[in-house]
């Protein structure tokens, strides 16, 4: 039985910034999550040498519904080229081969055009497998290329809208205990007071999504949705699922060192990228950025403080 031929697809999008800025931030993995709105968090695990070249093994996690789930991907740049290949390690069951392309080339100085190309071969050519998988690359196409578009676009006329927030907690513990009660979220209204309610819908040991209800200072709750992905016993990467006006996306990461035994710290960094149609939604029509980022560090730095320090208490009364 002879195979079915590749299908090639091409889908574009015009975006208003400098192609070498738009090929910069595709090329880099960090960005991805705050790009892409069911990316949760990448990491580069390793590289192979394939007959093409060197490609880069990468680990992705993605969210779905209640799931969080791991894949990955193997990618090479050619940024003589403009172009980044990709393509998954396991292919989805109506594939028998996938490839994709990034390829950014500039129209103007402050202007680019950004190709999503896939070349791919379905393992049959039922008719209506093939438009139904048509379909569906097109329509994951369409909405990546204009997530590209509308990240890019705003944080290249305004970098500062884009929040990079850090902070360092020091415990007398182990590591693993730190990250157990970071984990086993469940734990935290017990010790917690304004977290009201956990749940967990559905969770792995190394994946789950959480939803937080918290009582807010200025009174009222707050439902709290994300995905988190664990590495025991030394970081677990947060995103946020649901989002107030004010924040386009919003990421976090806690990582865990044990200095030396019964000793160790924990840094936390949030990524956050603010929304500046939202602001003045949010928080009034005579707000400015400056107000803005400063009201969003205030919120974020004061909610992580509360839950590093008492894993600070948990760990250290656990060790008396």
């Amino acid at each position: 039985m002879s195979q079915p031929p590749t299908v090639c697809a091409e889908h574009t999008v015009t975006v208003k910034a400098p192609a070498d800025t738009v090929y910069r931030l595709l090329g880099d993995t960090e960005r991805w999550p705050e790009m892409f709105g069911s990316f949760v968090h990448l990491e580069v695990l390793g590289t192979v040498q394939e007959p093409d070249g060197l490609w880069e093994r990468i680990a992705v996690w993605t969210h779905a519904g209640d799931q969080v789930h791991r894949w990955v991907k193997r990618r090479a740049a050619h940024p003589e080229d403009g172009r980044i290949d990709y393509y998954p390690e396991e292919l989805m069951p109506l594939l028998a081969a996938m490839r994709r392309s990034f390829v950014v080339e500039p129209v103007a100085e402050r202007e680019s055009v950004v190709r999503l190309l896939h070349r791919y071969r379905p393992v049959d050519d039922d008719p209506d497998g093939l438009a139904a998988l048509g379909r569906t690359i097109d329509d994951i196409a369409n909405a990546e290329l204009a997530a590209v578009r509308d990240w890019v676009e705003p944080l290249t006329e305004r970098p500062e809208l884009r929040l990079i927030l850090s902070d360092t907690v020091e415990i007398e513990g182990n590591a693993a205990d730190v990250y157990d009660f970071l984990w086993e979220v469940e734990r935290w209204p017990a010790v917690m007071p304004h977290v009201s309610r956990v749940a967990v819908p559905t969770g792995h040991t190394d994946r789950q999504i959480v939803e937080l209800t918290t009582v807010e200072p200025k009174g009222g709750t707050l439902l709290t949705r994300l995905a988190r992905v664990g590495q025991p016993h030394r970081a677990i990467s947060f995103k946020y699922l649901a989002l107030p006006p004010l924040g386009r996306s919003h990421l976090g990461r806690w990582d865990i060192v044990e200095h030396s035994p019964g000793r160790t710290s924990v840094r936390s960094t949030h990524r956050v990228v603010l929304n500046e149609a939202g602001i003045r939604q949010m928080l009034g029509p005579d707000t400015d950025l400056t107000a803005a980022a400063g009201f969003a560090r205030q919120e974020i730095a004061g909610k992580n403080r509360l839950i590093l320090q008492a894993a600070k208490a948990q760990v250290e009364r656990g060790r008396r």
